[in-house]
């Protein structure tokens, strides 16, 4: 049963009504036309509610979920809301549905940099470790690891960790090394190196200059492949009789990034 209260429709006269119970308007391809706002009144409650089809020729609502998304199921399934995931995960699929998800580190960018931190004198025929060094300010654990190796500012030596994932680990590596020298002899060449393990791998060598009050600058720059628990180092000796100081400060860096393909 229904009852239709306020009004009638009369060509070119609209006129106000209202259906008060179940009802069934027009037939099958039969167009109609509803002039005005429409009220669904017991279906919907709230702003923002969403009406969809809980059944053939059933309408039902779906209140909103602050900061969630809207999810359309298979077929014959009502639709559904995913809640607000954790910060810093990233929505992504799983067995053909979305889920949030924690991301792994991102490792481009991965490493850090260092100056030359404290005097260094007396090298001579003898490869010696550049060390000590300091980090800038804004070095982190987000930039090198100190928990399961990583630089040791100290000793000069970095430890490949086993973060941010195990297996080879591709490292873009570049220093910097100033120093002068206390002779002037011409012969013989100043050397500095990376090392992997303690063994070269990189090795370039400087004719020393005619004054000892000048510096000398050598620049290294490799890339190299290794794994959890290598070492690597900047070296530097000469073979010309002189002794040489490393220059404290910005002009002796040293900076290791692990490669984004790692």
């Amino acid at each position: 049963m229904y009852h239709i209260k306020g009004g009638i429709y009369l060509p070119n006269i609209h006129m106000s009504y209202q259906i008060d119970g179940p009802t069934q308007i027009g037939t099958t391809g039969q167009l109609n036309e509803i002039l005005g706002n429409a009220r669904l009144t017991n279906i919907t409650s709230n702003p923002g509610d969403i009406v969809y089809a809980n059944g053939s020729n059933n309408l039902t609502a779906l209140a909103p979920v602050a900061s969630s998304l809207l999810l359309m199921n298979p077929a014959g399934t009502a639709p559904t809301w995913l809640g607000p995931g954790t910060n810093g995960y990233a929505l992504t699929m799983s067995a053909g549905a979305p889920v949030w998800a924690s991301q792994s580190p991102e490792v481009s960018g991965y490493g850090f940099m260092a100056v030359k931190n404290g005097a260094q004198t007396g090298i001579i025929n003898t490869p010696t470790v550049i060390a000590p060094w300091v980090t800038p300010p804004t070095a982190s654990s987000g930039q090198y690891d100190t928990t399961s190796g990583g630089f040791n500012a100290t000793t000069g030596v970095f430890t490949v960790p086993a973060t941010p994932s195990a297996g080879t680990k591709k490292y873009n590596i570049e220093a910097n090394i100033s120093f002068t020298q206390t002779s002037n002899s011409s012969t013989g060449d100043h050397v500095a190196s990376i090392r992997l393990n303690g063994a070269a791998i990189l090795t370039r060598k400087l004719a020393p200059v005619n004054t000892n009050t000048r510096t000398n600058t050598i620049t290294l720059s490799a890339n190299i492949e290794t794994v959890t628990g290598n070492t690597i180092d900047i070296v530097l000796s000469t073979d010309n009789g002189s002794t040489l100081s490393v220059v404290t400060g910005i002009e002796t860096w040293f900076s290791l990034v692990l490669n984004a393909n790692s």
